[in-house]
């Protein structure tokens, strides 16, 4: 019983307060693979170099396991291929799979509209569309 309390406290701080680092705010991302290795890293670096005082950590997960680890609270924002069920969502990009660019990939952010970080994914976001 005690194990399942922590457990609970555990999740619920990670729900209301905004994790703090080296008095940095923390931006946890999950992303999918495509996401994660070629369209994020230059934008993580421009975000870092514009917001000092907000550290970005990343973790690499396929798409349908993304809306789960927000929902557990164990990432802040998502980057997915899959429209969330229960997030809220923006585009920001679409990949051309072949060069004729008949099939393309739409690639999405989904984040909880009830965040502590609002502010922070909104930032996100808007320099990512900034920067593609």
């Amino acid at each position: 019983y005690a194990q399942r309390i922590l457990h609970l406290y555990d999740n619920l701080s990670r729900e209301l307060l905004p994790q703090i680092t080296n008095g940095r705010t923390l931006l946890r991302l999950a992303a999918c693979p495509i996401a994660a290795r070629y369209i994020l890293p230059p934008i993580i670096k421009k975000f870092g170099n514009l917001y000092p005082h907000i550290e970005i950590s990343m973790i690499e997960r396929e798409s349908f396991e993304i809306e789960g680890i927000i929902n557990d609270s164990y990432a802040d924002l998502g980057v997915m291929e899959t429209y969330p069920e229960k997030l809220h969502s923006a585009p920001l990009a679409q990949i051309a799979l072949s060069q004729s660019g008949e099939s393309v990939k739409e690639i999405l952010f989904a984040y909880p509209e009830n965040s502590p970080l609002i502010k922070e994914i909104n930032t996100f976001i808007l320099t990512s569309k900034t920067h593609i």
